[in-house]
């Protein structure tokens, strides 16, 4: 679909972009069709201050997989346990034990490898 028509259909239904919540940056990011798109979903995601998920950081990976880029998706998984560990120490994440990167990320991570 790509990130341009995703965010045009949002508009068309006069949902704010500006503010989204976490599991509609994940659903973006998998509309996206190369890894720049998917670097912007992460900006905006950070500009709104919306704290990411597991679930959000293994559709990154898998944004990086589908383009055969694994040393991108790589880089993700390293910058995801970052991100999460800033957000836990900034009182923003769920307050639990820092949660290892999802079996998904990983599978998605292999699949990057294969191709």
């Amino acid at each position: 679909v790509g990130l341009d028509s995703a965010l045009a259909h949002l508009d068309g239904l006069n949902v704010p972009t500006h503010n989204l919540g976490v599991y509609t940056y994940t659903s973006l990011l998998t509309c996206c069709r190369d890894p720049r798109e998917g670097r912007r979903v992460d900006a905006m995601r950070r500009e709104s201050d919306t704290a990411s998920t597991g679930h959000y950081w293994s559709a990154m990976v898998d944004v990086y997989a589908r383009s055969g880029d694994y040393r991108g998706a790589e880089s993700v998984l390293d910058e995801m346990v970052e991100s999460t560990r800033r957000e836990h120490d900034e009182g923003r994440g769920t307050g639990r034990p820092l949660p290892a990167p999802p079996l998904a990320a990983y599978t998605s991570f292999l699949s990057a490898c294969h191709k």
